[in-house]
């Protein structure tokens, strides 16, 4: 989502800082910098104000909203791994020598 070209908010929305978004939001789960890396990404709707980032109450809901809806549709257990196939025949020409190593050839 394309973020502001610099012009401040408009006035009468519900506007929070980062660190009141950390707080306020997600349970504080989510760090600072994880909240400047959604804004910085365009996943989150955010405005500039000198070198603060804003963002608007309604738009961090509307990303929660979003990435819970995504959540519901990933698949609840993994997926059981494939078998392994069957080692190959240990080949006829290939024996252990006496020191233990294997031999591409026998001695003669």
């Amino acid at each position: 989502m394309p973020r502001n070209s610099g012009n401040p908010p408009e006035e009468g929305g519900a506007f929070v800082s980062v660190a009141e978004a950390q707080r306020r939001f997600l349970t504080g789960q989510m760090s600072r910098k994880w909240w400047y890396r959604m804004a910085h990404s365009g996943q989150i709707v955010h405005h500039r104000v000198g070198d603060t980032i804003l963002f608007r109450s309604e738009d961090i809901e509307r990303f929660i909203a979003r990435s819970r809806r995504a959540e519901e549709f990933k698949p609840v257990e993994a997926q059981p791994a494939m078998p392994l196939p069957p080692a190959p025949e240990p080949s006829q020409r290939k024996r252990r020598g006496e020191d233990g190593f294997f031999r591409i050839f026998p001695k003669r």
